[in-house]
């Protein structure tokens, strides 16, 4: 599937995600996505304020990396139940809904990358995080009033 159709797809299920009423202060809505790995679908996600999840299955025993916990995207480890299945996830949350067409794109390319490896899904997710993140990193301090003018 190509990005525009990743990008498509989840804005899709975000959407009818988001005419869904909620049920619960800590309660998301979920709608599991094509793309299956050894631990059960990817899943996209609304919670009760809004804000947009992407769910990478993973292992109960499987450690969520730590660290990224900013003021836009949030990493951790959610495990949640419904009547019949209980499983745990990499929960990535976009906390700013003015980030949301680049949470978009984000997830577009997490989806594509875990689906061309679904046996490692988390890697995955970690591979497309620190590309991302290798791409607004700076090298050396930040510069100075000098420097700047």
């Amino acid at each position: 599937m190509s990005e525009p159709a990743w990008n498509k797809l989840v804005e899709e299920h975000w959407t009818a995600l988001e005419a869904r009423p909620t049920t619960g202060e800590h309660r998301l809505r979920v709608s599991h996505l094509p793309v299956v790995t050894g631990e059960g679908p990817v899943a996209v996600a609304v919670d009760h304020e809004g804000h947009h999840h992407l769910l990478v299955p993973v292992n109960s025993r499987t450690k969520v990396r730590s660290g990224l916990d900013g003021p836009v995207l949030r990493l951790r480890k959610r495990p949640l139940e419904d009547e019949e299945t209980y499983q745990t996830y990499a929960d990535l949350a976009c906390l700013r809904d003015d980030f949301a067409d680049l949470f978009t794109k984000l997830c577009a390319d997490v989806l594509s990358t875990v689906g061309a490896a679904p046996e490692h899904p988390v890697k995955g997710l970690y591979r497309v995080l620190d590309r991302w993140k290798a791409l607004f990193q700076t090298q050396g301090p930040a510069l100075g009033p000098e420097q700047l003018a």
